[in-house]
């Protein structure tokens, strides 16, 4: 049951001074003569003396007893062990489980928990999401593993890290209780017989979730190497999926990967409307792989987990997911919201494929990639920077030439070496101006191949939304491009709003770009 707010805020950095008086961020500071009994002993004595309205020096006073009392429990006790009672060299400490992971986090399931000594963001985010209050933030993390990965589908592959507040009370016999709260759900707790505000920091785990280097290292070489990455292709969950909020799938681009989109989504978690409203996926894939190839993967990435965690196909909210692409991310996007009918199969073919004299494999994956119907649960589209009618650097001789260094996934290279033995004279005259049949995901970004055309022949059927990025700060914006694609490219007569911001094209850090992705997310809540 909840209760009105009843402590004052607290701002995040003073308490943090505060706690930084009694301990270093090693731990440095606590007696070599303390022992895990006394610091659970001195909580105690804080506990039982705070207040039901604490002020500022009595919350920092618990904070640092609590801190003390984690730093030396963690280093003794590893997160596996914390469950149930806990003999702490004699004193006893309660490990409260909670009842729903969306609200409280049962330590037993992470291998790692870590207090946040200094707030973390990297080069991507403008602004922390912290705040003041009782309790120590941390992040816990879960590591991936396969066998977890096959029971929670979309787990990442570089784990899984969430914010938690851990606080301390007392049970009926005087024991400390420890609960660990999720605070991406809940900001608010009881403590002492009375709801207290949370301390929470959430940009740090959103950092430690999309700054891995993991992803890093899928941007160029998912791109020379798809064959070598295509397994790691999926749409991942950074937080616990949580059935009451609308899904937003960040969709990365060319040579690249989702740690574009942090800022974005430390944006969405800062709007406390939004971050009721909304949980941030993400779409990774290797992506030296034909624009409809991908395309065809997210949409199979999509329906899956929608499969999963609407089995019934029930839920109105997965059925209000609203997709986010920069740059060729865009592009797959757009795919998501057409029926293909016949255009984007006679972009490639002058026959229809029943007559065409290929293996049954090869004309399998054909009918994946190029014939579809809409993905009916995204509802709304929003493109960053995104070549709709190509990109004139696809062109250029040194760009062709790299491209040429993209090695395709077995299946590409045993269909286009099908096609090319025995349906060769099928293929649109149009595809002979490149080589490897304008089958490498750069080609398909150049404004001669046939897709592009096809696909702007395609309404979409979901509202859409444009951000246009310019280098040039001046000039008709019409004769401007953001260093990579030019804004008569980006423009689509079909968006229901257009925003041009000045930047280049890595410009998904911008505050205006992600100002305006959270107008779109409440637009959509309308």
């Amino acid at each position: 049951m909840c209760h009105p707010l009843i402590v004052r805020m607290i701002p995040f950095a003073a308490l943090l001074a505060m706690s930084q008086l009694h301990l270093s961020c090693t731990g440095a500071g606590i007696s070599p003569q303390a022992s895990l009994a006394r610091d659970s002993a001195d909580l105690r004595q804080v506990i039982a003396s705070m207040p039901a309205k604490p002020d500022a020096a009595q919350v920092a006073s618990y904070n640092q007893a609590l801190d003390a009392f984690l730093t030396r429990l963690f280093r003794k006790h590893p997160p596996a062990t914390l469950q149930g009672t806990v003999e702490c060299e004699g004193m006893r400490v309660s490990i409260d489980p909670g009842k729903s992971e969306l609200l409280q986090l049962d330590p037993r399931q992470f291998d790692d928990i870590a207090i946040i000594r200094k707030v973390e963001g990297g080069d991507q985010v403008h602004a922390f999401v912290t705040r003041g209050g009782i309790g120590i933030p941390v992040v816990m993390k879960q590591n991936y593993r396969a066998e977890k990965a096959s029971g929670k589908k979309l787990f990442p592959l570089n784990g899984r890290h969430l914010p938690a507040t851990i606080i301390a009370d007392l049970d009926r016999e005087g024991a400390v209780v420890l609960r660990f709260h999720h605070t991406r759900n809940v900001q608010q707790a009881t403590a002492r017989g009375s709801t207290q505000a949370l301390a929470y920091d959430l940009s740090t785990p959103l950092h430690r979730s999309m700054g891995d280097r993991f992803q890093n290292n899928m941007a160029l070489r998912g791109l020379i190497n798809s064959d070598r990455y295509l397994d790691d292709t999926g749409i991942y969950l950074p937080d616990v999926y949580d059935p009451t909020k609308i899904p937003v799938v960040f969709v990365h681009g060319l040579k690249s990967d989702p740690h574009i989109w942090q800022n974005a989504m430390n944006e969405v978690l800062r709007d406390p409307v939004l971050r009721e409203k909304y949980q941030c996926w993400y779409f990774l894939y290797p992506t030296g792989l034909p624009v409809y190839a991908s395309a065809a993967k997210l949409r199979r990435m999509l329906y899956i987990a929608r499969d999963h965690y609407d089995p019934r196909h029930t839920n109105p909210q997965m059925n209000r997911m609203i997709l986010v692409g920069h740059s060729m991310g865009g592009l797959l996007s757009r795919m998501q919201t057409i029926d293909s009918e016949d255009d984007i199969y006679h972009s490639f073919f002058i026959k229809p494929l029943d007559q065409l004299p290929l293996k049954p494999l090869t004309k399998q994956l054909i009918e994946e990639s190029m014939v579809f119907e809409r993905v009916p649960f995204v509802k709304r589209t929003v493109f960053v920077a995104s070549p709709h009618q190509g990109s004139s650097v696809a062109q250029v001789p040194f760009v062709r030439a790299c491209g040429l260094l993209v090695n395709p996934t077995n299946n590409l290279d045993a269909v286009t070496m099908d096609i090319r033995l025995n349906a060769h004279d099928q293929l649109n005259p149009e595809l002979r101006k490149f080589r490897n049949m304008g089958c490498r995901s750069v080609q398909t970004l150049s404004p001669q191949h046939p897709i592009l055309t096809s696909l702007q022949r395609r309404p979409m059927q979901v509202p859409c939304h444009s951000i246009i990025a310019r280098k040039q700060e001046r000039g008709p914006v019409e004769n401007t491009t953001d260093g990579v694609v030019a804004y008569w490219s980006s423009h689509v007569a079909q968006s229901q709003s257009e925003l041009v911001v000045n930047g280049t094209h890595s410009c998904t850090r911008l505050p205006e770009v992600a100002g305006e992705i959270l107008r779109i997310l409440r637009l959509h809540l309308k």
